[in-house]
């Protein structure tokens, strides 16, 4: 920096103005999700607990990533559907974020 030079000067304060005297260079916006999948036994009488497991993850694409493929019955989904129920909470981070006030 040099303060006689006038083009510099007024860069420097140009700069300042836009961004001010702090700049943020972290955040941690993060929280744990609680998630719980709860089905009736007659399920793992009539699947394989690895379809079981598959179909489960499923449900829960939002938060996990779904990349295992098993050949499983597909009645599966249906019934998954019909004796089962799925339950999250949100704990700590940001629940709602809205991207135009960043």
């Amino acid at each position: 920096y040099n303060g006689s030079d006038p083009t510099c000067k007024v860069m420097f304060e140009q700069f300042f103005e836009a961004f001010g005297t702090s700049v943020v260079v972290k955040a941690d916006m993060g929280g744990l999700v609680w998630a719980e999948s709860w089905f009736e036994s007659c399920l793992s009488e009539r699947y394989s607990d690895t379809c079981i497991t598959e179909e489960t993850t499923r449900g829960w694409v939002v938060f996990h990533k779904h990349h295992r493929k098993h050949d499983c019955d597909k009645r599966i989904t249906q019934d998954f559907k019909n004796y089962s129920t799925r339950h999250f909470e949100m704990y700590g981070g940001t629940a709602k974020v809205n991207i135009s006030d960043w």
